[in-house]
C-alpha cells in the first residue's frame, strides 16, 4: 500500500522533485510484469519447478514478451496481429509442456498434455498467414480459411483419445503420447511449415531493395531455426531423448528480435531509449 501511493504521488504530484513520464515502453513493461509475475510466484510458491522444466519456462516467457511487445506496437498491421498470435500459440506450447514436466501425477500431465496441443494445433495456420501478410503476397483467402479450418479440427479431436492417448513417462518427466491421428495431424503440419518457409524463400530470391531483402532473410532464416524444433515431436513417439525444442525458438525470437532493432523488422520504429 506503501509503494502505490507513492508511486500514484510521484505520477500525479511530481512527489521528491521527480518527473515522471509514462511511455509506452514503460507501459508494456509494466503489462508483461502484471501477466507473468503472479505466474513466478505461484511456481515459486508451490515449488513444483524441476531443473528440466525451468527451460521451457523462461523460453516462454521470452516467447510471449516478444509476441506482446510487437503486437501493442502495431495492432493493426496484419504481420504484427499474425506474428503476435504465433507467440501465443508457441508461449501455450511452451507453457504447457513446463506444467507436464512439473505433473506428479500422470492425471495432471494428461491435462496439460492436451491443453499444450490448443496452442500446437494452429501454429501452421498462424505461421502460413504470418508469412503471406509479411511478404504482402497476394493473399489467398480460401487456402488460409481452410488453414484454420483444419487446425479447429484437430483442436476439437484434442479431448479424444484420438491425437493424443495417454502419456510416456522418461527420466525428465511425462510427455505427450501420440494417438491414432497424431500422423495425419504431423503431415498437415510439415507440408504447410514446408510451404510457407518455400515463400520466405521465393521472397527472398526475388531480390527485392536492399533493406525488404534483408528483412526476409531474417525472417527466413529465423524460422527455419524455430522450427527444428518440430524435433520435440519424435518424444511422442516413444524416442526417450530430451526435447530441446525451447532451445531452437529461444534462438528464433532472439533473431527475430535482433532484426526488429537492427533493421526495423515488421514496421516497427525501434528506438533503444534506457527503459527499453
Amino acid at each position: 500500500a506503501y509503494s502505490i501511493v507513492v508511486a500514484y504521488t510521484i505520477v500525479r504530484y511530481r512527489l521528491m522533485d521527480i518527473t515522471m513520464v509514462m511511455r509506452k515502453g514503460l507501459t508494456y513493461g509494466l503489462l508483461l510484469g502484471t501477466i507473468t509475475l503472479p505466474i513466478y510466484v505461484g511456481i515459486l510458491i508451490s515449488q513444483r519447478a524441476t531443473p528440466y522444466s525451468i527451460a521451457p519456462l523462461l523460453a516462454c516467457s521470452l516467447v510471449f514478451a516478444c509476441g506482446l511487445w510487437i503486437f501493442m506496437k502495431n495492432h493493426r498491421s496484419m504481420s504484427n496481429i499474425t506474428f503476435g498470435l504465433l507467440c501465443l500459440g508457441l508461449s501455450t506450447w511452451l507453457f504447457g509442456f513446463f506444467m507436464v514436466y512439473s505433473a506428479s501425477t500422470e492425471t495432471e500431465a494428461q491435462f496439460w498434455g492436451k491443453l499444450l496441443y490448443a496452442g500446437v494445433v494452429y501454429i501452421p495456420a498462424f505461421f502460413y498467414h504470418f508469412c503471406v501478410s509479411f511478404l504482402h503476397a497476394q493473399p489467398r483467402s480460401k487456402l488460409i480459411a481452410v488453414n484454420y479450418a483444419v487446425s479447429t479440427i484437430f483442436l476439437l479431436l484434442i479431448p479424444t483419445p484420438y491425437l493424443i492417448d495417454g502419456q510416456h513417462s522418461y527420466f525428465w518427466g511425462y510427455y505427450p503420447k501420440a494417438g491414432p491421428l497424431h500422423p495425419v495431424f504431423l503431415v498437415f503440419f510439415f507440408c504447410v511449415s514446408v510451404w510457407s518457409l518455400l515463400k520466405l524463400h521465393a521472397g527472398y530470391k526475388a531480390r527485392p531493395a536492399q533493406p525488404e531483402l534483408i528483412r526476409i532473410k531474417y525472417v527466413f532464416w529465423a524460422f527455419a531455426i524455430g522450427y527444428l524444433s518440430s524435433l520435440d515431436f519424435m518424444q511422442s513417439y516413444g524416442i526417450e531423448l530430451f526435447p530441446l525444442g525451447y532451445l531452437f525458438v529461444s534462438l528464433w525470437a532472439w533473431i527475430v528480435s535482433y532484426a526488429i532493432a537492427k533493421y526495423q523488422l515488421l514496421d516497427i520504429s525501434f528506438v533503444l531509449t534506457k527503459t527499453k
